[in-house]
């Protein structure tokens, strides 16, 4: 059904718009940065990097844009996917919040590297992809540039992750130096680990979180039976109330 409705999108939008879009295309498009806040842009306002790239996909299908113009919307549509982490980590543990954060330095680093590139880029995916020899013209480039901006969306993803993989130390003490710990007096003397009424909200997340605080609870009363069982069979004090300093655990 999705596939049917690209196809159907693509045809429309062809009878519809037709060569206006080309022109408007190539004005939000006229620049790679222009094209990347473009592509960011669209995609915080419908909150799904997949269906900007399926847009971008269907209107290179039509020849309405350029493969280096797609790439850069597509780039832009990664940074722009950042804006659901972040709204969902509103409100919750500092935990969720550096997550989001973390989502939006690798996305927008990312970009920041590749984006000089993106006539390279270009370049490798029109290699590596099929062409369609037997079409010419507008009609081959229809053929062909939709394939070469999915590989060039695959290859940007799997490169980051792998550039970035062996950094994920630094990106975590810089996401902690951004996001710190709250001060003691702002967090709740007493609150139940993995829970958090936000999640209430969401049942499916709720459940899981639940299914964590009782392994964890389990892992706690594991261990106190660890520490109990010397001093209940031998009258190790020390054993159970951590080196005998007289501060329990």
């Amino acid at each position: 059904m999705f596939l049917h409705g690209m196809d159907q999108m693509s045809e429309s939008l062809k009878a519809v718009a037709g060569g206006r879009m080309k022109s408007i295309l190539e004005e939000l498009t006229k620049n790679r940065l222009m094209g990347a806040i473009t592509g960011a842009f669209v995609t915080a306002v419908i909150q799904s990097s997949s269906a900007t790239t399926g847009i971008v996909i269907v209107m290179a299908s039509q020849g309405l844009m350029t493969l280096t113009a797609g790439i850069a919307l597509i780039f832009g549509a990664n940074i722009g996917t950042c804006i659901t982490a972040v709204l969902a980590s509103i409100g919750k543990p500092r935990e969720a919040l550096r997550a989001s954060v973390v989502h939006v330095l690798f996305n927008v680093l990312g970009v920041v590297v590749w984006l000089p590139f993106i006539d390279r880029l270009a370049e490798l995916v029109t290699w590596l992809s099929l062409s369609s020899s037997g079409l010419e013209g507008m009609a081959r480039l229809a053929s062909e540039t939709p394939r070469q901006m999915a590989n060039a969306h695959t290859i940007f993803n799997i490169a980051n992750t792998l550039i970035f993989l062996p950094f994920a130390g630094i990106f975590a003490r810089v996401v902690q130096r951004l996001v710190p710990d709250r001060p003691a007096e702002e967090e709740r003397l007493i609150r139940a680990k993995y829970l958090d009424e936000e999640s209430l909200s969401t049942p499916s997340l709720a459940l899981g979180r639940a299914r964590l605080k009782i392994l964890h609870l389990g892992d706690l009363d594991m261990e106190m039976m660890r520490q109990i069982l010397p001093a209940m069979l031998h009258g190790e004090r020390a054993s159970s109330y951590g080196g005998g300093n007289g501060r329990r655990r």
